[in-house]
C-alpha cells in the first residue's frame, strides 16, 4: 500500500520563518450535515455523493437526524428498489495492501423484514486506482482482475432470524485472507446493492461500511458513515465565516473525516473539476497582523494523480479588513503546482515567492485562494468524464516550517509493536518526545522518514527545525487495545468458500463476536 504520509517539498526559499494563524487551516471544524433527506440524482444511470458513486437510474438519498444511523446520524438509501441487484448499487475504489487480510462489513436497516428483500456485497479487485475509477465511473468492469473469489456475490436475506423491521443489523463480515489476494490486487472496488421483490415498497438503509486490514482497526472506506458535508457555491465550511466555496454550479466538493488526514481528523476535497482554475476556488479573507511574512503553503493529494491535475495558490492584498478594497496588485502572490506524485502521496506545496511584513504594511487583509483544475483530458471549461478527486489539508498563510506528519496517523492498535514513520520537510531535523512533553531542540533527533516504535499507549509529539526556525508542534496518539477488542484476523491460507466451509467459518466468527459482546456488557455493568 502506498505510504500516505510521504512528504515532498516542491519549492522552498530562504525567507524568515514565523507564524500567522489561518482560521481552520486543517479543516477540523466542518458544518454538520443538515437534518432531513438530501437527494442525489443520476444521469444515464451514474450519480455521485461524497466519496461514493451511485449506479442507479433513480438515484438515492442520505437521511440525517439525531441518532438515526448505525454509527452516527446519517445513512444512505436508494430512492426506488428494483427487483434486481444491478439497478441499485453504490460503489467506491479503495487502495489496499494485498499482503494483509481484508475484512468487509456493513449495517442495514430495512422497513420490511422479508426474505424477498435482500442486500448484496460484491467485491472486485484492480491493479491500480486509475483502472478502478475508469471502470467505476461508467459502470464497467473490463479492467478488473480475475482470480478465485474475485467476483463472488455475498447476499443477505433480510427476513432471517435476528433482523427486525426498522432496527439496525450488522451483516456478517466478508473476509479475504492474505493468500486469497494476488500481489497485483492493489485496489478493492466495493459494491453494495439491494433489491425488493416483496411488493411492499421496502426501503433499505446502509451505514457503517467498513474495510479493515490485518490487525488494524482503521477503516479504509471513505465516508463509510455518510457524514461528510456536501459543499456548493457560496457555502462556508464552518459557520458563516472563514473558508467559503466559489464554484461553478454542478461541480462537487465536500469535507469530512478521513483516516489519512494529515493535520487533524478532517479534509476538504474537490470531487469534480474543469480545465479552468476559475471554476473551483476555496477562499478565505484573513486580517494581517503587520508582523508576519507571507508565504502560503498546503498539503495536497490525489488517489488518481496526473501532471495536468493542478492546484493554484493565489494571495491578494487589500486595504480594508473585508478584502474588498484592492491594495497594490504588484504585491499579489500566485503559484501553480502539479499533483503528479504517486497515488495517495501527500505533497507539501510551498510558494517559492514570499512577501515580507514590511512590504505589505499598507495592507490590512489578504485573501488566500486555493484553486484547482484538471486538464488531463483537454483544456475545455467543462467537467471531464473521468473525475479526479483532489484532497487538501494543513493550509498556512504565514511563512513557516511545515509541520511533521505521521504514518499511520493516530489510531488504536493491537499488535505487539506499531512502527510509526515520521516525515517532514526535506533538509529538516525532527525533534521527538514520547512522554507527553513538548519537544525542544534538546529532544531526541530524527531525520524525515525515520521511525518510532510503540508498544503501549503513547503520544508522539514532533517539531521540524530547518534553518534555525521551528514548525509548530504536531502530535499523534496511538492507543493499545486489549486482545478482546482486536479485529478478527483470518488464517493466512485461502479460505474455504464452499457453502459448508464458509458457514462453519462464520459460525465461529459469530461466536467470537458474541463472547466479546457479553464481555463488553459485563464491563459496562
Amino acid at each position: 500500500m502506498k505510504n500516505f504520509g510521504k512528504t515532498t517539498i516542491l519549492a522552498l526559499g530562504v525567507a524568515p520563518l514565523t507564524a500567522l494563524a489561518l482560521e481552520n487551516g486543517n479543516f477540523e471544524n466542518v458544518n454538520a450535515r443538515a437534518d432531513g433527506d438530501l437527494n442525489y440524482t443520476s444521469v444515464e444511470g451514474v450519480g455521485f455523493f461524497p466519496s461514493w458513486t451511485i449506479l442507479s437510474d433513480d438515484g438515492g438519498f442520505i437521511r440525517t437526524e439525531e441518532g438515526f444511523g448505525a454509527n452516527g446520524h446519517s445513512a444512505f438509501a436508494f430512492n426506488i428498489l428494483d427487483t434486481g441487484y444491478g439497478a441499485n448499487k453504490i460503489e467506491q475504489c479503495i487502495p489496499i495492501d494485498p499482503s494483509q487480510s481484508l475484512l468487509l462489513s456493513y449495517s442495514i436497516l430495512t422497513t420490511v423484514a422479508s426474505d424477498d428483500v435482500r442486500t448484496r456485497l460484491n467485491p472486485n479487485f484492480y491493479p491500480d486506482m486509475a483502472a478502478c475509477e475508469t471502470n467505476l465511473q461508467v459502470d464497467d468492469n473490463s479492467n478488473r482482475l480475475s482470480f478465485d473469489g474475485s467476483n463472488d456475490d455475498f447476499n443477505q436475506q433480510l427476513g432471517q432470524a435476528g433482523i427486525d423491521a426498522n432496527e439496525w443489523f450488522e451483516i456478517s463480515p466478508v473476509v479475504f485472507s492474505a493468500d486469497d489476494l494476488p500481489d497485483e490486487a492493489r485496489v478493492l472496488r466495493i459494491s453494495l446493492r439491494a433489491r425488493d421483490r416483496s411488493e411492499e415498497n421496502a426501503q433499505v438503509f446502509f451505514d457503517d461500511v467498513r474495510v479493515t486490514q490485518g490487525e488494524s482497526n482503521v477503516n479504509l472506506v471513505r465516508n463509510g458513515d455518510f457524514s461528510h458535508t456536501d459543499l456548493t457555491d457560496g457555502d462556508f465550511i464552518t459557520g458563516d465565516s472563514g473558508w467559503y466555496l466559489d464554484r461553478e454550479e454542478g461541480l462537487r466538493a465536500a469535507a469530512g473525516a478521513f483516516s489519512f488526514a494529515q493535520a487533524g481528523s478532517n479534509l476538504f476535497y474537490f470531487e469534480s473539476l474543469t480545465g479552468n482554475f476559475g471554476t473551483s476556488r476555496l477562499d478565505q479573507c484573513v486580517e494581517l497582523n503587520g508582523e508576519d511574512n507571507i508565504r502560503p503553503s498546503l498539503r495536497a493529494m490525489s488517489l488518481t494523480p496526473d501532471e495536468e491535475l493542478n492546484i493554484r495558490v493565489d494571495v491578494s492584498f487589500f486595504t480594508d479588513a473585508l478584502c474588498t478594497e484592492d491594495a497594490d496588485s504588484a504585491l499579489s502572490l500566485r503559484e501553480d503546482f502539479a499533483i503528479d506524485g504517486e497515488s495517495g502521496e501527500w505533497l507539501t506545496l510551498v510558494s517559492e515567492e514570499f512577501r515580507e511584513a514590511a512590504a505589505v504594511v499598507d495592507a490590512t487583509s489578504a485573501r488566500i485562494s486555493i484553486r484547482a483544475r484538471d486538464r488531463s483530458v483537454g483544456e475545455d471549461d467543462v467537467s471531464p468524464a473521468f473525475a479526479r478527486t483532489l484532497y487538501v489539508d494543513d493550509v498556512t498563510l504565514a511563512s513557516t516550517v511545515p509541520a511533521p506528519t505521521f504514518n499511520p496517523p493516530s489510531q488504536e492498535f493491537t499488535a505487539d509493536e506499531l512502527v510509526v514513520t515520521l516525515d517532514g520537510p526535506e533538509g529538516s531535523t525532527l525533534y521527538v518526545t514520547t512522554d507527553g512533553s513538548d519537544p525542544t531542540q534538546s529532544s531526541m533527533a530524527l531525520l524525515p522518514g525515520e521511525t518510532v516504535s510503540v508498544t503501549e499507549t503513547t503520544t508522539i509529539s514532533v517539531i521540524a527545525v530547518m534553518d534555525g526556525e521551528s514548525s509548530g508542534i504536531r502530535s499523534a496518539t496511538y492507543t493499545r487495545s486489549s486482545a478482546e477488542d482486536a479485529p478478527f484476523v483470518p488464517p493466512s491460507e485461502p479460505l474455504d468458500r464452499s457453502a459448508g466451509g464458509i458457514g462453519s467459518f462464520f459460525a465461529i466468527f459469530g461466536l467470537i463476536f458474541l463472547i466479546r459482546e457479553r464481555l463488553a456488557k459485563r464491563r459496562a455493568h
